[in-house]
């Protein structure tokens, strides 16, 4: 397995394991990870200033990923019934980011378009 698809197969189970008010942050080496800090903490601001991360560039990877996910099903990989497994999983983690977004409608609806996205690509025997 090459190092891009074990990055996206990591990144995957981390989305598919996002809980409600749980923020997402990008590590150096392109991985997505969980916040640990308490919402508006000063931490958060402080870490997200000094590594110059926005919300928008962490919202652009996880997109990124997601159609990439998307990609690799339409290959002749080993590896498209594991991602089509991740991608179902994947929805729970997305729902419950739009819980934590709730208020925020643009969030929510480009949540919903990747929802979308994956609902229609997943073949009737792999919904759970």
């Amino acid at each position: 397995m090459n190092k891009p698809l074990r990055v996206l197969l990591a990144n995957l189970d981390v989305i598919a394991n996002i809980k409600e008010n749980d923020k997402l942050f990008l590590t150096k080496n392109w991985h997505i990870g969980l916040e640990e800090y308490p919402e508006h903490s000063y931490q958060q601001a402080f870490s997200r200033w000094w590594s110059r991360e926005s919300r928008d560039t962490t919202w652009e990877y996880l997109e990124f990923i997601i159609e990439m996910a998307i990609d690799y099903t339409n290959l002749k990989s080993s590896f498209k019934n594991e991602i089509f497994k991740k991608l179902v999983l994947v929805k729970g983690g997305l729902n419950h980011l739009q819980e934590t977004y709730r208020s925020e409608i643009s969030l929510v609806s480009k949540i919903n378009t990747l929802i979308l996205s994956i609902n229609s690509i997943i073949p009737e025997d792999k919904i759970e």
